[in-house]
């Protein structure tokens, strides 16, 4: 799939944000708000295809199957960056989506956000450097407070 040019004439960047909802009925809002604050800015939108993937709660007993088919539909997308809005129900399939998704294509890069990956969250984040993080590029602190 290749990308038609802008109008700054330059390839748009591919960014999918990911949402894993707390149960079977809930929808997560905040991929689809943050996708729009984002093409509410004329120069983000014009410089990005921007698409918002939603998917059901996981069950434990099909984690790693429903883990591989998001990979695929990810696969799909193409995209250059993936970011996942990140809490505590969905935390060990976001970090098995990511890895696989890395593994699938190294030069991807993954953002991860949300409410379980804050400073306070010390647990968390030492979870991650020990597992010798090979998937996340970034991760989004909350502000400190003054």
């Amino acid at each position: 799939m290749t990308e038609q040019p802008n109008q700054t004439g330059t390839t748009p960047l591919r960014v999918q944000l990911i949402g894993i909802a707390g149960t079977s009925r809930d929808i997560l809002l905040s991929i689809f708000t943050l996708k729009s604050f984002i093409l509410s800015d004329k120069v983000l939108a014009d410089s990005l295809v921007l698409e918002a993937s939603h998917y059901k709660y996981i069950l434990p007993s099909a984690m790693e199957v429903t883990c591989q088919n998001i990979v695929k539909d990810i696969a799909k997308f193409k995209p250059n960056i993936i970011g996942f809005s990140t809490y505590i129900w969905n935390y060990d399939a976001i970090i098995r989506i990511a890895e696989l998704a890395k593994k699938e294509n190294p030069l991807i890069k993954v953002l991860l956000g949300g409410p379980e990956i804050a400073a306070s969250d010390a647990g968390r984040l030492h979870h991650l450097r020990r597992r010798r993080n090979t998937f996340a590029s970034a991760i989004a602190l909350p502000h400190p407070r003054r």
